[in-house]
């Protein structure tokens, strides 16, 4: 299966066997990765889903550290979006563990919320916005404090100061 090399330190690969089985899969790249000695930020064990007789989560098991992320693979109906919906506490799962920042997302989903960001292949970002305009509106609805402060700071550390306008 392809994989964008030297991107993933930890890349979780869903695919489904000739049985139609999901296999999900750990790889690491050929090169060596600096691994965190930091507790896991995200901590899967056992995960699965079922939507009334059908298993679309089959027993995933995830660590992630500070500095890794994950690449979704699959065809349609490999479990890609139930995974990332269990992710962000949108769905229950039928059993399994799933421990963000070391809460466990079903038993407070709302503290867990805040600590979540994805980025998916849509933006959701408003053509009509400025970037201040954006990065402002979403900062609110996130309660994010000294919003208009942390937004010049953040522009200024990335060098994006000339296009908030």
């Amino acid at each position: 299966m392809p994989r964008a090399r030297g991107l993933a330190k930890a890349t979780l690969l869903v695919d489904n066997d000739a049985n139609g089985e999901q296999q999900p899969r750990r790889s690491r790249p050929r090169q060596a990765a600096r691994v965190s000695t930091a507790s896991a930020l995200i901590e899967i064990s056992g995960l699965k889903k079922d939507f009334g007789p059908r298993r679309v989560l089959r027993g995933i098991d995830l660590t992630l550290r500070e500095g890794e992320f994950v690449v979704l693979f699959g065809p349609n109906g490999s479990g890609k979006s139930t995974l990332i919906r269990i992710l962000a506490t949108l769905v229950k799962p039928t059993s399994g563990s799933v421990r963000i920042a070391g809460r466990e997302v079903t038993e407070d989903p709302r503290s867990t919320r805040p600590l979540l960001g994805m980025v998916g292949h849509q933006t959701f970002l408003y053509d009509d916005l400025t970037a201040r305009e954006n990065l402002e509106f979403y900062g609110k609805m996130y309660r994010v404090p000294h919003l208009r402060e942390r937004v010049n700071s953040l522009a200024e550390e990335l060098g994006l100061t000339p296009w908030l306008e």
